[in-house]
């Protein structure tokens, strides 16, 4: 970060997060929301401060797949992964397939 101007606020870059992370944000502050559960016990959950909770919640901290996972469980929710192919030419039983292997994975490391 570059020094500051007398006077003036530091400057914030924020890094340009993906579309699946901003929808499992959305999906985080949602799920507190009906949860009826705060920012703050979440932090004393996760073991974070109540900065970084909202750094998450905001953008400026990285949200892993994994991680909104276990916010969303203290939430009582969960993430269900789907893949879906982008190509219309691959047969329907193969994109199920492929869906049917990522529940088998999950399914393992519980």
């Amino acid at each position: 970060m570059r020094a500051q101007a007398k006077g003036r606020p530091a400057k914030v870059v924020l890094k340009k997060s993906g579309r699946l992370e901003d929808e499992l944000r959305r999906k985080v502050r949602s799920a507190l929301r009906a949860s009826g559960r705060t920012q703050k016990s979440l932090a004393a959950h996760m073991g974070w401060s109540e900065k970084h909770v909202s750094y998450i919640l905001c953008g400026r901290a990285h949200l892993s797949i994994d991680l909104a996972d276990r916010m969303l469980c203290f939430c009582g929710f969960a993430v269900d992964l789907v893949v879906r192919c982008l190509d219309d030419s691959v047969p329907d039983i193969v994109q199920e397939a492929m869906n049917d292997r990522v529940e088998e994975d999950h399914d393992g490391q519980d």
